[in-house]
């Protein structure tokens, strides 16, 4: 199992895509992720910490590869629309 513990906040990039071997999305791992406008999520992904995209500023394309099962914790994406 790994974690994905924190993205870098002001990281340039407007895409992101979760490595594979990612297994768990720690609390608040995109919190004010500045620039990501894309995210994919691999399948892999079983967990979503609680307010893991907090405040982020736009949440619109969230891409969720073959989902089969998922925790979504408890305010997971409470992001800042920006539409």
């Amino acid at each position: 199992m790994k974690t994905l513990l924190l993205y870098p906040p002001a990281r340039p990039s407007e895409t992101y895509d979760i490595p594979d071997e990612v297994t768990e999305i720690e609390t608040f791992a995109f919190r004010t992720a500045q620039n990501i406008t894309s995210l994919s999520i691999p399948s892999g992904v079983s967990t979503i910490g609680r307010q893991a995209f907090r405040e982020m500023k736009i949440c619109k394309m969230l891409h969720l590869k073959n989902r089969q099962r998922l925790v979504v914790l408890k305010k997971a994406f409470s992001c800042i629309a920006t539409y």
